[in-house]
Formats: structure tokens, sequence, C-alpha cells
């Protein structure tokens, strides 16, 4: 009873935001989100090389990320100041109703390290994930899928310079129900059709993780300033309530 109570409640944390924020610093594409209620998802490409494991370097996710650092300036300054200033910020409750997940972030030497490295080597080995020959192995291949896409390094190299991963508080959405020509996963991606596959995931047609207006806490407008969102705002298709609504949101810091 106490686990099922637990399964759909938010506990508020007490060292990290109750909300979830993602940014870009194109203003347009947060823009788009509040135009289409809902985010376009993206191809990430994730380095491997840490775990050491059989034939696993670079692999292409599609996915959405989001962070739980406290919502104070000067906390979210330096993420912002990677990814962009413009953002939204989702209620966690939103998060937990989509299945919006914290990443592990992985030590290298760790136990749970070595484990992934094996059942990965063994999957490898058998051909595990091209050959799927049972319902069996399907099961153990989308787990093995899903664990590396909920997996980063704890540090690493990030635009060159080394890199505390950790300090992101990362959660993502991965999708489960992409349409049959999009794959859950691109071993070493090529860029062209990386770049084929990313046109197609762009598209709002093509998937939307939903939300509603109430489902925002804040709308980080960065240099493009408030006047700017708020003509956008204006020009929604939304009632006069929600245009006022989304307003509240607006943070120009």
């Amino acid at each position: 009873m106490q686990t099922e109570r637990l399964k759909n409640a938010i506990v508020s944390s007490r060292q990290y935001s109750n909300c979830l924020y993602h940014f870009d610093k194109n203003p347009n594409r947060i823009l788009d989100a509040l135009n289409s209620r809902g985010f376009t998802l993206n191809y990430v490409v994730e380095q491997f090389s840490f775990l050491n494991a059989k034939g696993l370097s670079t692999v292409a996710f599609p996915m959405i990320c989001f962070c739980d650092i406290i919502g104070e300036t000067s906390r979210l300054e330096p993420h912002m100041r990677l990814y962009g200033k413009c953002g939204i910020g989702m209620t966690k409750e939103w998060g937990r109703k989509h299945g919006v997940q914290p990443i592990h972030y992985i030590q290298p030497t760790s136990p749970f390290s070595q484990d992934l490295r094996q059942a990965i080597d063994a999957a490898s080995s058998l051909n595990l994930v091209a050959v799927e020959t049972s319902a069996e192995a399907s099961i153990l291949s989308d787990f093995l899928i899903t664990t590396l896409a909920f997996t980063k390094p704890l540090w690493g190299i990030n635009d060159g310079t080394d890199y505390c991963f950790e300090d992101e508080c990362e959660w993502r959405f991965i999708p489960t129900d992409l349409p049959p020509e999009l794959p859950r996963f691109i071993p070493r991606p090529g860029s062209d059709q990386l770049d084929n596959y990313k046109r197609t995931l762009w598209l709002p047609d093509t998937y939307l993780l939903r939300f509603t207006y109430e489902d925002i806490s804040d709308i980080f407008v960065g240099e493009a300033g408030a006047q700017v969102f708020c003509d956008a705002i204006n020009e929604l298709d939304a009632t006069t309530r929600e245009k006022d609504l989304l307003k509240t949101k607006i943070r120009e810091a």
C-alpha cells in the first residue's frame, strides 16, 4: 500500500528543485514548444568509451533533457551558459506522469560499471540486440538499450575541458512509442544518417512530448527579453486566461 502511494506521489526535495528545467540557446525553439504545447525530441549522441565494452563507442538516442538544479539564478547560471538562457520549467508532477527519469552517473571502476560492461559484451557475443530470437531476448535487449539511454559518465570531457557531468542533475525523457521508421538507438551514427533522422524527429507531427500551460512553472526569456515572449504569447491559439497565466511565469533572470 505504501509503495503504491509513493508511486503516484511527488515528495518535495530539500536539495534539488521541485521543477524540471529545459534550456535552449534558440528562443524560437522555446516559443515553438509553447505554440505546440509540447516538446519536440532530438537524437543526441552519447559517448560510451568509458565503459570499455565490446563494439560500443558512440550511440545516438532520441530524447529531451531536463535538469532539477535549484531554480535560483546563481545556481542555474553555469548550466545556462552551456545550454542557453531561454527555457521552460515544468512541474515534477508532469514529469512523473510522462516517465521523465533522472539519469545514472557511472563511476567507471564501480561494480555497476563492470556488470554493465559484461552484460553488453555478452549481448554482443550473442548478437542479442540484432537478432532477438525470443521474447526473453527482446526483453533483455530492450533493458540494455534503456539502461544505456539513461547512463552517463560521472565525469569526462566536455568541449575539450575536464567536466563533472553530475553537476547537470540531468533527467531524460526517452520515448518507447516512436514511429516504426525511427530507431530507438543508432550505434556509431554517421553525420548524414543522423541529420536525416533528426530532421524527421524535429517535426511536431512526428512526436510531441505534450504539456498543458498549467504544467509550466517558469518561462526563461534570456536575452530575447520579456516583451518578445509577451508578444509571442499574445499570438498563441489560446484563451485569454491561458495567455495571462503564461505571462505570470516569465522570468527575465
